[in-house]
């Protein structure tokens, strides 16, 4: 009797281990998540509890329910996604980089801002924060009438930045006059007389009435010096 006992004490423990070995596979499946190329990548369960790190296309163990699983990695926002293993064994995770937001503070009221000759935004009296991804910028600020101002931002780690703009100063270059006025009170005609003989020119100027009257005299009194002098009257 006991011997039969014992008989059927073997089979219910094999049976036992036959279900159990069916059942326990069940209670907890292999999940794949496809992160786009983003690679080390914490894992943490429900209760914060941290289940592994994964590169793009990482595997992880969960349990065979709907459970909320959130993804963490430094300059990226946290992503959390209902995951149920019974019914998908793939998931796919988005993690979006974090913005941080840059104060501008500027001499003057309104400038483009551009990054290696993209431009980022405006900056005025709405608009005067930047909001950027991790990296390093360099940056440009652009006003028309002012110098540009450029300058380099890691981000994150600055948080405000000081922009002063000088406004550009054209030189103005006068041109001076080299017109030559000359008095008319004085004068009245002019007379040129030019004769070539042979490379030899000359020209001669009367700008002034004395002298003009003077030459006026000289032919006058010349010419009745050289007048023939009378005889007088032959009286019968």
């Amino acid at each position: 009797m006991f011997k039969e006992m014992k008989e059927n004490l073997k089979k219910i423990l094999v049976v036992t281990m036959v279900l159990f070995s069916c059942v326990l596979p069940a209670c907890a499946t292999d999940v794949t998540f496809n992160t786009n190329g983003i690679n080390e990548i914490e894992v943490y369960s429900s209760d914060d509890t941290l289940l592994g790190t994964i590169n793009d296309s990482g595997v992880i163990n969960l349990t065979d329910e709907a459970q909320n699983i959130t993804f963490v990695k430094e300059y990226y926002d946290n992503e959390t996604v209902e995951v149920d293993p019974t019914a998908a064994t793939e998931c796919n995770v988005t993690l979006e980089l974090t913005e941080y937001v840059v104060e501008i503070n500027a001499n003057v009221e309104d400038c483009d801002v551009y990054e290696d000759g993209v431009l980022l935004g405006t900056y005025d009296n709405t608009s005067q924060v930047l909001s950027l991804t991790y990296g390093t910028y360099y940056l440009t600020f652009s006003k028309t009438g002012y110098e540009n101002v450029s300058m380099n931002l890691t981000v994150p780690g600055v948080t405000e930045i000081n922009v002063s703009m000088s406004e550009i100063v054209e030189e103005t270059t006068e041109e001076e006059n080299t017109t030559t006025t000359e008095e008319t009170e004085d004068v009245q005609t002019a007379i040129l007389i030019a004769y070539a003989e042979g490379d030899d020119i000359v020209d001669i100027f009367t700008e002034n009435k004395v002298f003009f009257g003077l030459i006026a005299v000289v032919f006058i009194v010349a010419l009745i010096g050289n007048m023939p002098k009378g005889k007088g009257f032959n009286r019968k």
